[in-house]
């Protein structure tokens, strides 16, 4: 989904911060703004919260920033879009894409920006510059993937100064306007899950790469818990049963793709459909409702079907 872009060649930065809530806690929502106000020169939110929720975000919610309340909950690609379609027209030069539950090292977008443009001076193609996420079992950070002779390796914090990595989550990216009118923006039909991943891959095979900047920490939440995976330093994050249902659904999507490479399907696929998810299923504590969804997310994925997918 490509977009049209009012300042292709710019001179001055300016960055919209582009927000994605469901059902957020207000409280905690308008102190992350708080923070990211003086960093950035525009902020869009966009509420995926059904309307009729308590905790929806209405247009008055926090002035001065602009909000687009959906009214239904769209998915993350529709409402990520949504919001780089509003930033396009405010004129922003770059993008940082946030969850509601993300905060950002103070002067983290300086940073960024500053990496971002020391790379582009280089030569170098970049898709996005992006922080380091951390929380929770990882302190120091999520693990990356990157590339090794052309296969994907997980690698694990600390690292030091910019890596460039496969592909990253979207929340702490920053992201020039002109590479989203190149590459594209989200897939909507992918809804949630392996959004940003596809993303990334497909910029890849665009010859863009992105980067994880280690010197911008991104407090950020994956999953509603997590386990060890057995005698491993790996945690597996768990969700709610309708998530592994897209999880198994748009890995499998993904590999129909021209623009994912055959040694990423080889290296992933295994990991996902047959380790994560006899794991996932083994310790859930719904076990029939979490193979059913992974299952039918399965058969989905394998006849390339994108509709019949939960509400929640």
């Amino acid at each position: 989904m490509a977009i049209s872009l009012k300042h292709s060649n710019y001179q001055q930065e300016i960055i919209a911060a582009v927000i994605v809530t469901f059902y957020p806690d207000k409280e905690q929502l308008s102190l992350n703004l708080h923070h990211l106000a003086g960093e950035v020169e525009k902020i869009v939110i966009v509420d995926n919260t059904p309307s009729s929720a308590s905790n929806s975000v209405h247009a008055s919610c926090f002035p001065p920033h602009e909000v687009i309340p959906l009214g239904v909950n769209r998915g993350i690609a529709f409402a990520q879009n949504a919001g780089i379609r509003r930033a396009s027209d405010l004129g922003a030069t770059h993008v940082l894409l946030l969850d509601q539950d993300s905060a950002l090292a103070k002067d983290g977008v300086d940073k960024l920006l500053a990496v971002l443009k020391h790379l582009e001076k280089n030569g170098e193609k970049v898709a996005a510059c992006c922080a380091l996420p951390c929380g929770g079992k990882y302190p120091e950070g999520f693990p990356l993937i990157v590339d090794q002779d052309g296969w994907p390796k997980r690698v694990l914090p600390p690292i030091e100064g910019e890596t460039k990595v496969i592909h990253t989550i979207a929340s702490g990216s920053l992201i020039p306007m002109n590479v989203l009118s190149r590459v594209g923006t989200m897939k909507d039909e992918l809804f949630i899950d392996y959004v940003d991943i596809e993303w990334g891959l497909r910029a890849g095979y665009m010859g863009f790469s992105s980067y994880v900047v280690s010197q911008v920490m991104l407090h950020h939440s994956l999953g509603d818990s997590s386990i060890k995976f057995l005698l491993t330093d790996r945690y597996i994050p768990t969700y709610s049963s309708f998530r592994y249902y897209y999880q198994m659904r748009n890995v499998l999507l993904l590999c129909r793709m021209p623009h994912v490479s055959w040694r990423w399907i080889a290296w992933h696929i295994p990991r996902v459909i047959f380790i994560k998810s006899i794991f996932l299923i083994l310790t859930s504590k719904n076990k029939a409702l979490t193979a059913r969804e992974m299952l039918r997310g399965m058969l989905h994925g394998l006849l390339g079907k994108y509709s019949g997918s939960p509400k929640s």
